[in-house]
C-alpha cells in the first residue's frame, strides 16, 4: 500500500476523533493565569519591564520602580525616556539608566537615576557622530556604552559624573548580542571577525581565544608537497565566520568560570567554552529557542533559559517552557531558581510570577530514563492520524507536507512513529483565502512604497489543532493549536499558487516548532514534560 494510501485511511478513521460542529478557527479561551505578583498597572501597555541580572532586588517599568521580594513601588523616577530606548539595570538595582531616544538613533542622551529616590544623578549629552547599540552597568559603577559608530567602548564612573576610560575592542562596531562582561567586569567577551575571546578590561589585551566550534580534528591529509591551498581549512574558515555571524546572544555562567554562546547557523546551537577557551559542550537547541537574543545561565549552572524555554544540562532537553502568545516579545527574569517573572505580550497590568518545579520536573527526568510507563515518550511511540478540511487544492501534497513534519519533530524528541499505537496523535487541518491584496513591485529594500503592478492575489491562512488521544480517540491528553500565514514578500512570481505554497512552508516551520510534551506519564505521581508554565 502507498503512503499516501495509508494516510488517507489513517485521515478517515480521524473523523471519529473530533466532533461535526468543530470550527479550527475559533478563539481558544487562554488559559487561567497565576496570582499577581506586582500591580504595575497600565505601564505595561507602553513600555516593557527592564529587569537586572539574577539577583537584582528591581524592576523599572515606565517611570516605576518596584521591589521584587514585596511587590510594592520603591520610588517614581523624575522624567521621562523614549520606550523603545536602550536601557539597564545595576545588579545591586540602585541605579537604572535609559536613552531619550530608541536604539539607532544619533544624539542619544543617556540618563541615570537613583531607584532609591527616583532622582536623576547623571546626564551624558548626545553626540551627533555616536548611535548607541550597547549599554550595562558594570560592578554597579561603571556605565559602558558602546555602538556601531565605534570598536571601543565609553566607561563612566556615576559616582564621579564623568568618563573613567575608552576600553578597545576587536570588534569593527559594538554591537549587543556580540558581547558580554563578567559578573565582576574584569573580563569581557566579544564575538569579532576571526574568532570569539575573552579580553582583559583593564588592559584591553586578549586573555583567552576560544576553540572554534568549526575546526576539524585532524589536518588535511596531503602526500608529498602540501598544496597551496587546503580545500579542509577553506570550509572551516567559512564555517567558522558564519556560526560566529549568526551568534544571537553570549554570557559568562554566574561564576565566570564559563562561557556560552548561541549561534543559530546551520541549526541553532550552545556551545560553551571554559576558562582555558576549550570548548566543552555543544547543544542542538530547538528552533522555537531562539526567537530573541537573551540567554541566561541559571543560578547553579545546571541549564540555560534561552527565549523562554528551560534547558537542562545533563538531559539537553527542554525541561519547562513560557506559554508564548503571537507576539515574539518575551521580558523575563529569575528572581530565584524557583520563581520567574514574565511578560510573553499579554495585555496585563502584573508582572506575574510563575514557578518552575524543578523537585517534580526532576522526579519525572528520573522515570524517563528508567523507561517509565507512558502514553508517549521516546520508549513509546504514538500513531499519526490526519483529518484534512477544507483543503482549496493538493490535498495528498498537503497531506504528505504535515505528515513528513510532524514526524521530524517527533524524531527531534527521538519519540517514533508506527501504527496501530495506544497513543493517537491527531492533526487537524483546514485552510482557508484570505482578503484580495495588491502586488506592488519593489525595486529594493529601501523601496519601501513600492508601484502597483495593477496585479491582485488572495492571501492564505491555514490552522492545525493538534490533539493527543486515548482509549480509542476517547480521552483527550493534550492539545495545541497553531496557525500559519502566507509571506508578505516574494523574490519569484507572485499568484495565487506561489502565495498558498509561502503559507504552506510556513505551516511546516509551525509544526517544527510544535510544543508537545516528549514524556507523557501514565502515573498521576509525575508530570508531564515539558512544563508549560502559565
Amino acid at each position: 500500500m502507498s503512503r499516501i494510501a495509508a494516510l488517507l485511511i489513517v485521515c478517515m478513521a480521524a473523523q471519529f476523533a473530533r466532533g461535526q460542529d468543530d470550527d479550527l478557527f475559533a478563539k481558544t479561551d487562554p488559559a487561567p493565569k497565576t496570582p499577581l505578583a506586582i500591580p504595575v498597572g497600565n505601564d505595561l501597555a507602553s513600555f516593557q519591564p527592564t529587569f537586572g541580572e539574577f539577583g537584582c532586588p528591581v524592576a523599572v517599568v515606565g517611570t516605576s520602580v518596584w521591589e521584587l521580594e514585596t511587590g510594592k513601588k520603591r520610588s517614581t523616577l523624575e522624567g521621562e525616556y523614549d520606550p523603545w530606548s536602550l536601557r539597564c539595570v545595576s545588579d545591586d538595582g540602585r541605579f537604572f539608566a535609559a536613552t531619550d531616544k530608541g536604539a539607532n538613533q544619533t544624539e542619544a542622551t543617556v540618563m541615570v537615576w537613583d531607584t532609591q529616590s527616583g532622582q536623576k544623578v547623571f546626564e551624558i549629552p548626545g553626540f551627533k557622530e555616536k548611535t548607541y547599540d550597547y549599554i550595562i552597568v558594570s560592578r554597579n559603577k561603571y556605565l559602558i556604552l558602546g555602538g556601531r559608530h565605534s570598536h571601543e567602548l565609553e566607561a563612566w564612573d556615576i559616582e564621579n559624573k564623568k568618563q573613567a576610560k575608552v576600553i578597545p575592542t576587536p570588534l569593527r562596531r559594538v554591537e549587543d548580542d556580540k558581547i558580554a562582561f563578567t559578573s565582576d567586569g574584569r573580563y569581557f567577551a566579544c564575538v569579532a571577525d576571526d574568532g570569539i575571546g575573552a579580553i582583559n578590561t583593564s588592559t584591553g589585551k586578549i586573555a583567552v581565544m576560544m576553540q572554534d566550534p568549526a575546526a576539524p580534528n585532524k589536518p588535511a591529509a596531503t602526500k608529498g608537497k602540501r598544496p597551496l591551498v587546503d580545500p579542509n581549512r577553506i570550509k572551516s574558515d567559512l564555517e567558522s565566520k558564519f556560526i560566529r555571524t549568526w551568534v544571537d546572544a553570549i554570557a559568562f555562567s554566574f561564576n565566570n568560570q564559563e562561557l556560552a554562546a548561541v549561534s543559530r547557523h546551520d541549526q541553532p546551537r550552545l556551545f560553551i567554552w571554559n576558562t582555558a577557551g576549550k570548548l566543552n559542550e555543544t547543544v542542538v537547541l530547538p528552533r522555537a529557542a531562539c526567537r530573541q537574543k537573551r540567554l541566561l545561565w541559571l543560578p547553579d549552572g545546571t541549564g540555560w533559559v534561552i527565549d523562554g524555554n528551560f534547558i537542562d544540562r545533563k538531559t539537553r532537553r527542554v525541561v519547562a517552557a513560557i506559554r508564548r502568545t503571537y507576539t515574539p516579545e518575551l521580558q523575563l527574569h529569575l528572581v530565584d531558581l524557583n520563581t520567574v517573572l514574565a511578560t510573553a505580550g499579554e495585555r496585563t497590568e502584573t508582572l506575574t510570577a510563575r514557578t518552575v518545579p524543578w523537585k517534580e520536573i526532576r522526579a519525572s527526568l528520573a522515570k524517563l530514563e528508567e523507561g517509565a510507563d507512558a502514553h508517549i515518550s521516546p520508549n513509546h511511540p504514538v500513531t499519526v492520524a490526519l483529518d484534512m478540511q477544507n483543503v482549496r487544492s493538493g490535498p495528498e501534497q498537503v497531506q504528505q507536507l504535515i505528515y513528513s513534519a510532524v514526524v521530524k519533530r517527533l524524531g527531534r524528541d527521538k519519540i517514533e512513529v508506527k501504527a496501530d499505537q495506544p497513543t493517537l496523535l491527531v492533526l487537524r487541518y483546514a485552510e482557508k483565502a484570505g482578503d484580495l491584496v495588491a502586488v506592488y513591485s519593489r525595486q529594493s529594500i529601501w523601496d519601501f512604497r513600492g508601484t502597483d503592478t495593477g496585479r491582485r492575489v488572495t492571501e492564505s491562512e491555514g490552522t492545525i489543532v493538534a490533539e493527543l488521544l486515548t482509549d480509542g480517540g476517547k480521552t483527550l491528553l493534550w492539545r495545541d493549536s497553531l496557525k500559519a500565514w502566507n509571506s508578505r514578500s516574494f523574490t519569484t512570481d507572485v499568484n495565487d499558487e506561489t502565495v498558498r505554497q509561502s503559507m504552506l512552508d510556513n505551516l511546516a516551520h509551525r509544526l517544527d516548532e510544535l510544543s508537545i510534551p516528549y514524556f507523557l506519564p501514565k502515573s498521576e505521581a509525575e508530570i508531564a514534560l515539558p512544563v508549560i508554565l502559565d
